[in-house]
């Protein structure tokens, strides 16, 4: 019956896996923060231009509001009259592109901030699953090594058995195979 091996330190042979680990995540964190780039920076002018466009035509139509208010303006009834509902027109204008603009910015702040998590998330999960994979690659390497050792410093070995999903299997069944046979010749003398 073969003996479970457990994990008993989170990392194994620190350089290898920082090396496996590294190639896994910095090509994730760049990819991260170019996406970043892209969503923060790439969209930011589009949002602010097409709230400010339509903000450009009223702030001109104050400005001729402006000059019929003047005093050589100011004289017929009707034209005042006018004047006002339109001054009431343009103020609910500039009023609902305010509220517009503000419940944009509030979106395009919620956007980012999910767009944010995801990718962190994405960044962790990355982190989580090359750690994983580091220990499949280099936990089998570090024991194979370490049995070598064993054996050419004429120690015996105990048999030479691998977790499930652990890499390396074919060099660990050679391994085992050269330990039988040095445990056969070492029976023999």
């Amino acid at each position: 019956m073969a003996t479970r091996h457990r994990r008993s330190h989170f990392f194994i042979h620190a350089s290898s896996q920082s090396k496996v680990i590294a190639l896994s995540v910095i090509p994730a964190l760049l990819m991260a923060v170019y996406s970043l780039y892209v969503v923060y920076v790439g969209t930011w002018p589009v949002i602010v231009a097409s709230v400010e466009t339509p903000r450009v035509s009223v702030m001109e139509a104050r400005a001729l509001l402006a000059t019929y208010r003047s005093p050589e303006y100011a004289g017929a009834m009707t034209r005042g009259a006018m004047l006002r509902q339109l001054d009431a027109q343009l103020a609910d204008m500039d009023q609902q592109l305010a509220d517009g603009h503000e419940s944009m910015i509030a979106a395009w702040g919620a956007a980012r901030l999910r767009i944010t998590l995801a990718l962190f998330a994405a960044l962790f999960l990355v982190g989580t699953l090359s750690v994983l994979t580091s220990h499949r690659l280099v936990g089998p390497l570090t024991r194979i090594r370490n049995n070598l050792n064993s054996l050419a410093a004429g120690e015996s070995i105990p048999p030479v058995h691998l977790r499930k999903h652990d890499e390396f299997k074919d060099l660990a069944a050679a391994l085992e195979a050269l330990r039988r046979r040095l445990d056969g010749e070492r029976g023999e003398d």
